[in-house]
């Protein structure tokens, strides 16, 4: 299994790696099957109107295509999905001939494939993600414009044009402007950031066939504007709000069906973090991850946890642009194990979990071999437990990982386990 792990456990015990230092990010990165994240950034690029780009493991950052405002559009600030073409399906929010935005597909190398400039009736101004559906449909939102002039959600796909399938009417959601999630259900859910009862926004559910059911609407108590969702391996579905509740946003949790909405996190005071306005991802140890745009310990915004036992700081950041930049906007995970994001301030990240690497049930008793990687010359020290539940002070240390014929290849191998399923490790720089 590779890694990359950084930090330093006496002095910060938060394995995090600022990659580079790039052009006002505002969303997440996606890992791609060639190992690398990709993203866009609204501005920058050859003409200044936004590009997408590539960002290997080692923090190298890579421009793979400039937009110039034509029927490319201009102006990405969403995360890009990935399709069943392997294609990467994105969006803009503006340029055009309406500057009204429009969807695209590119592939890693760059070549680009303009799907649809849109604007009217269509919608227009597209500003969240798309998701792909269990029918490989790709579905997305705009921010405005359909019908009612409050936005819409639309489908295309790797064969077909676009089609606008629903218009919000205020009444069940205005400006949606959050990816959509692919619930395991097999149904697209998403948020508007205004609209609903009290016009703080609403939480909703669509089908494949366009059948639309308004599930939760906000009432400033329980959250104001509300991001994107992402559900637990139990089921529900888990979120954010950047504003509202005791007065610095919430976390919340509501189950698909609309039921059981609950408030997990409910700040007085900017603390730990505030606004948490950068979208959640769940962790392998089952645990909810998430930024704040705000607050932490220097007000310049924090990476946090919320588990049963409560939200725990794991980063907060410091505002220098050449260490890791302040105000986290985007977060997302492949895997679990690993939470990859960006700053306002220019910087992306990668935050590292514990690998929780361990022998596979049934194996036979004996030693346990694992390898990662990282930048030749450092030395990792390796952490085991039995208890997840347990901070990182109280894994034992196993000592030195060792480092092979390969330079940055490092691997430790573990004493006879007895076949102990729930054996753990982890690596720190020491």
């Amino acid at each position: 299994m590779g890694l990359l792990i950084a930090g330093n456990l006496a002095a910060d015990p938060t394995p995090f790696e600022p990659l580079y230092p790039g052009s006002v990010p505002l969303s997440g990165l996606l890992l791609a099957p060639d190992g690398n994240y990709y993203g866009t950034s609204p501005y920058g690029g050859a003409n200044d109107l936004g590009m997408v780009f590539r960002l290997t493991p080692g923090g190298v950052l890579q421009p793979i295509y400039s937009f110039t405002g034509n029927n490319d559009g201009a102006n990405p600030a969403a995360p890009l999905a990935l399709g069943a073409d392997n294609y990467l399906y994105g969006t803009t929010r503006y340029g055009g001939s309406n500057q009204s935005g429009g969807i695209f597909k590119i592939d890693t190398y760059g070549n680009f494939q303009p799907l649809a400039l849109i604007g009217g009736a269509l919608g227009a101004e597209p500003a969240g993600g798309m998701a792909k559906s269990t029918n490989n449909f790709m579905f997305g939102t705009t921010s405005a414009g359909g019908s009612n002039g409050f936005g819409t959600i639309f489908r295309t796909g790797t064969h077909t044009g676009f089609a606008s399938v629903y218009s919000f009417s205020g009444s069940d959601g205005s400006d949606p402007e959050a990816s959509l999630l692919a619930g395991v259900d097999g149904a697209l859910y998403g948020t508007a950031q205004t609209g609903g009862a009290a016009n703080d926004g609403t939480i909703f559910r669509i089908t494949t066939a366009g059948s639309f059911q308004l599930l939760h609407s906000f009432k400033g108590s329980d959250g104001v504007m509300p991001g994107a969702l992402v559900q637990g391996s139990n089921g529900a579905l888990y979120g954010s709000t950047a504003y509202g509740g005791a007065g610095f946003g919430t976390i919340f949790s509501i189950q698909p069906d609309g039921s059981l909405f609950a408030t997990l996190y409910n700040p007085a005071v900017e603390g730990g973090g505030s606004n948490p306005s950068g979208g959640l991802a769940v962790g392998a140890d089952g645990n909810l991850y998430a930024t704040a745009i705000h607050g932490g310990a220097n007000g310049f915004g924090s990476l946090f946890e919320e588990s049963p036992a409560g939200m725990a700081v794991q980063h907060s950041f410091i505002s220098d642009a050449l260490s890791d930049g302040a105000n986290p906007a985007g977060l997302s995970s492949a895997d679990g194990y690993t939470l990859a994001g960006t700053t306002l301030s220019g910087n992306a990240y990668l935050f590292y979990l514990p690998p929780l690497l361990k022998p596979a049930p049934g194996a036979v008793p004996g030693s346990f071999r694992f390898t990662f990687a990282y930048a030749a010359g450092n030395v990792f020290r390796v952490l085991a437990t039995t208890n997840l539940a347990l901070p990182i002070s109280k894994w034992t240390d196993l000592g030195y990982a060792d480092e092979g014929p390969v330079p940055g290849e490092y691997g430790f191998t573990s004493a006879p386990v007895a076949n102990s399923p729930q054996l753990y490790f982890t690596v720190r720089s020491h």
